[in-house]
């Protein structure tokens, strides 16, 4: 059973909508070629339709959320093809992408690595911002904080799973005032959340304000 027929049965059918659960006759076998120039080039069309049809009913498209993994022939190939053709279709939209890299200690394919490099490029050229989820971090994690010694891809998501927003802390804050605006208003909006400390930023970042 494919991860997709699991989704369209599963506990979460009704996040999605069938239409938009695009898949093809044969995966790509851990193989970035596969996915990038053969399997890939199969299905591009149809996945770019699809995502047409979302964007034209949207009021106002900001950009796209893409979640992968740089270790399988998917994961890899296919979203390097997909990025390009949606930095040509849709060249001013914003991409922001969640990659998971591989580790040895949970691998499921030795070419992982080689994915993984061939992938990064396109990262570099047609991302905008990139979050990565390092497998082996994370591996590291389980093993010395948590007393997990043979950690599992459950145990992972499970850690990665508990990343909560609203318990996070700011690296950064950019207040930004247009208008009839007096840096009066301004100081007194700063000395405000000072005084409130209810935005933590992180202890290994400068936490001054400037104006």
């Amino acid at each position: 059973m494919m991860v997709a027929d699991e989704i369209r049965t599963g506990t979460y059918k009704q996040l999605f909508h069938p239409e938009q659960m695009v898949t093809g006759k044969e995966d790509a076998a851990n193989n970035y070629a596969r996915g990038h120039y053969t399997i890939g080039k199969e299905v591009i069309d149809l996945v770019l339709d699809r995502i047409r049809r979302v964007t034209e009913n949207c009021t106002g498209l900001q950009g796209f959320l893409i979640f992968h993994s740089f270790g399988g022939g998917t994961g890899s190939g296919f979203t390097s093809l997909l990025m390009e053709h949606l930095s040509v279709d849709y060249g001013k939209k914003s991409k922001l992408q969640f990659s998971i890299y591989p580790a040895p200690q949970v691998s499921t394919a030795v070419v992982e690595p080689y994915n993984s490099v061939l992938t990064t490029h396109t990262t570099l050229e047609h991302s905008d911002c990139a979050f990565m989820v390092d497998n082996e971090a994370i591996y590291d994690i389980c093993r010395r904080n948590l007393d997990v010694e043979r950690p599992s891809y459950t145990n992972l998501n499970r850690l990665i799973s508990q990343c909560d927003p609203r318990h996070g802390k700011y690296m950064a804050v950019c207040l930004l005032y247009r208008g009839d605006v007096v840096p009066k208003d301004v100081n007194k909006a700063i000395a405000s959340i000072k005084t409130r400390r209810t935005i933590q930023f992180v202890d290994w970042c400068p936490t001054g304000f400037k104006v």
